[in-house]
């Protein structure tokens, strides 16, 4: 019986053992999508820190009480063509209470970018402004339904190149 004992246990750790790996997983499943390095684009801020503006005749959930307003720089780091997938963002209050993310909807974007020779594109959809000129996205992201007007709106930009590799990008902004 002790033999017995023994025979299981070590077919046990060899399981385990056999179970952990150094390799990376990610690049053996065919529905993991590879990210590239060094990022096909350098997303910046137009500032680190904002200052929530108030809304005229705010009526929540329909109106917020206050819009942040920032422009997010797109700048092609290499030869490759890139193209914006999606912008997400989400505002996060200075006592921890987070807006739901927003999914911005997304013209299509492709950088290197040719600058538009007249005007610029503006798109609105649920009360979110984003108008398109060159390679700066400016964002107009509402707020204040669901706590306060100081915080932390994080957007994170998506972005994938012509062979189908994909890249994901997070920037942080203080909201007063």
């Amino acid at each position: 019986m002790h033999r017995h004992a023994q025979a299981v246990a070590l077919v046990a750790v060899a399981l385990l053992a056999s179970s952990c790996s150094n390799s990376d997983t990610k690049a053996r499943s065919p529905l993991t999508q590879t990210t590239i390095e060094p990022a096909p684009v350098v997303v910046t801020a137009t500032a680190r820190t904002v200052v929530a503006q108030p809304v005229s005749n705010p009526f929540c959930p329909l109106v917020a009480p206050f819009n942040v307003v920032v422009g997010v720089n797109l700048q092609p780091n290499g030869g490759a063509t890139v193209f914006v997938t999606s912008v997400r963002a989400q505002f996060t209050d200075s006592s921890g209470v987070q807006m739901p993310q927003v999914t911005l909807p997304m013209p299509q974007v492709t950088l290197p970018a040719p600058l538009p020779t007249t005007g610029s594109m503006v798109q609105t959809v649920s009360g979110i402004v984003i108008p398109v000129s060159g390679t700066t996205i400016p964002l107009t992201i509402p707020i204040g339904c669901a706590g306060g007007r100081q915080g932390t709106l994080v957007v994170v930009v998506v972005t994938s190149d012509d062979a189908g590799r994909s890249s994901t990008q997070q920037l942080s902004i203080s909201v007063m």
